[in-house]
């Protein structure tokens, strides 16, 4: 029996699995950490930003399930908790959008410096919210990023829909709450100043790289596309749009075939770091 469980972990092994480790960055941002276990040098690697109210594994764990499928690559991953998401210890409501960009630039700097890490060629992720957040960072020359993935991104147009009552609730109050749907949140009057004066469709013009843009056609978001392509600057630009997805992909159905699809067209973009 214990032959038999040291074959399977060697076989395993050898699959290219992904070897996790749990990571704190700049003293409050939760993170996890998957690096090849059977790389050899240094290797390219891809930070993953979550979206808005979701956690770094992602809803239906298509970030952790990412994560898996780059190591198999030889490509290593960091995904984060923002403030107030999944093992942050931070109240949700104090939670803004500047300071996602701020905590999502402290790992990404973390992940440049690590050892196993090649510096030159560096990836970012971003789904919905995460997708502005990841834009704002890709819009910064200081960050050497090689290739962008989007993922049903924001936009500035989307980010200025969010209900107005909300907005008016939290400046009088401070505070206000909202349901989801699936979950009930808190919201800072800060939140909403954060959103303010956001130009994620001309800032991602700044951006020199490779860039992916991935939506569902069911997804309302889908809109933001045609503004993001007229600005980009890279030489390579590339929309997948999946026929009949969802925002998320359809990934909390029985069947899994469109997240499936996103992993995987995901995972092939990022193997040409």
């Amino acid at each position: 029996m214990k032959k038999l469980g040291w074959l399977l972990f060697c076989a395993l092994a050898s699959a290219g699995l992904a070897v996790d480790s749990s990571v704190t960055i700049a003293g409050h941002v939760p993170g996890t950490l998957s690096l090849p276990d059977n790389s050899s040098g240094k290797v390219p690697a891809v930070l993953l930003l979550h979206g808005f109210a979701s956690q770094k594994d992602e809803v239906g764990d298509m970030y952790k399930n990412l994560a898996a499928k780059l190591a198999a690559q030889g490509v290593a991953s960091l995904r984060i908790d923002f403030q107030g998401s999944g093992d942050s210890k931070i109240p949700f409501e104090q939670m803004t959008f500047t300071n996602q960009v701020s905590d999502a630039q402290a790992a990404f700097d973390y992940l440049r410096g690590r050892p196993e890490v090649d510096a030159t060629r560096l990836g970012l992720l971003g789904f919905s919210m995460g997708g502005g957040v990841a834009i704002e960072l890709a819009a910064n020359a200081a960050n050497p990023v090689k290739s962008l993935a989007l993922w049903s991104s924001t936009s500035s147009r989307s980010l200025a829909d969010i209900e107005a009552g909300s907005r008016a609730t939290a400046e009088k109050e401070g505070v206000v709450d909202v349901d989801l749907g699936f979950t009930k949140i808190k919201l800072g009057k800060a939140f909403y100043s954060s959103l303010q004066n956001q130009n994620l469709e001309a800032d991602i013009g700044r951006f020199k790289g490779n860039t992916m843009i991935v939506y569902g056609t069911a997804d309302p978001l889908s809109g933001n596309a045609p503004y993001f392509l007229y600005n980009l600057q890279g030489k390579v630009r590339n929309l997948v749009l999946i026929d009949g997805a969802d925002h998320i992909y359809h990934v909390l159905t029985d069947d899994k075939s469109e997240s499936n699809q996103v992993i995987d067209t995901t995972t092939n973009w990022f193997r040409g770091l």
